[in-house]
């Protein structure tokens, strides 16, 4: 497989997690927007999305969802290759596959795991072009990276991670309960070369006195410093409870007209409601670690309008 050479000063950021629906897309909707108000030249990746939730690019080509917002953080234009594989589900066992923004037909689970080659190069390339063009890549994964059973076909954590040499940041959702577990599992089984490059760990949708969970965060770092593999210290944060973005699928995130709490977000990416110092491309709420105030939401859909494809 032919991979575009990586810059040598070339920087990336890959939010992994410890399952789904623990929040690495607002947590890299909110890198995104820390990133480029920070000065980088910084764009969104992640590999394949399995979503029914797309919009179109100003060219044409659909791409998911949860890649326009996190462009639109980064005050980038939408572009496919910031997310070239999209399955849409049409049943529990088939999918839509669109590639590089134009479907291809529907594909079988079985069918589609037995002959994946072309499309784990298709992304390996587009994260190729995303690195030779810009200074900072985050990229989010999917599920989480230490699935035993399909680490050997997974093309959307640890392989983009690897080939752009990016740090980890783990995010885990206390809020379920469980989440020592969650983490030491996570960290232990990570190859040692993926784990020495572990920055931290977001503890997501944080309810409480952060200060109760001090002795958490101090358990942790030991356990993390005393792990298999290498030694990585591993700091972590507790964040208040943020905005909930589950499966793409779910209803739309409630009240957010009657409450007046954002503005929307053009076409252009230009925000028209609160710019604080939080998310500009959304709510003006979230951040990478949880929200200034509770802020209610369903999808990441729900942080941006309808991109509706234009007719000739």
């Amino acid at each position: 497989m032919k991979v575009a050479r990586i810059p040598r000063m070339a920087r990336a950021i890959s939010v992994l997690g410890t399952a789904s629906d623990v929040g690495k897309s607002l947590v890299s909707v909110g890198l995104c927007h820390l990133l480029a108000d920070a000065g980088f030249d910084v764009v969104p990746f992640k590999a394949q999305n399995m979503s029914n939730q797309a919009g179109v690019t100003a060219d044409g080509l659909e791409m998911p969802r949860a890649q326009i917002l996190q462009a639109l953080a980064c005050r980038k234009a939408p572009h496919v290759d910031m997310g070239p594989v999209l399955l849409k589900p049409v049943s529990q066992t088939g999918a839509q596959v669109i590639a590089l923004g134009k479907a291809l037909g529907i594909r079988e689970a079985a069918d589609y795991f037995r002959d994946s080659n072309p499309l784990r190069e298709l992304a390996a390339e587009a994260l190729g072009r995303l690195l030779g063009r810009h200074e900072l890549v985050v990229l989010e994964g999917a599920g989480s990276p230490v699935e035993l059973n399909l680490m050997d076909r997974d093309f959307v954590n640890l392989v983009p991670a690897r080939q752009a040499n990016a740090a980890l940041i783990l995010v885990a959702d206390i809020d379920k309960g469980g989440v020592f577990p969650q983490i030491e599992g996570t960290l232990a089984l990570l190859p040692p070369t993926d784990r020495e490059r572990v920055l931290g760990v977001v503890f997501n949708r944080f309810r409480g006195d952060a200060r109760l969970f001090d002795d958490g965060v101090r358990i942790l770092e030991a356990h993390a410093r005393a792990g298999p593999g290498p030694a990585s210290p591993c700091g972590a944060r507790a964040g208040r409870r943020g905005p909930r973005v589950p499966d793409a699928d779910q209803s739309a995130w409630h009240e957010r007209q009657a409450q007046g709490r954002c503005g929307p977000v053009p076409a252009g990416g230009q925000h028209r409601g609160s710019r604080t110092p939080a998310c500009r491309a959304g709510c003006g709420r979230s951040s990478v670690y949880g929200a200034r105030k509770p802020c209610r939401m369903s999808q990441v859909s729900d942080l941006m309008p309808r991109v509706e494809s234009q007719q000739p």
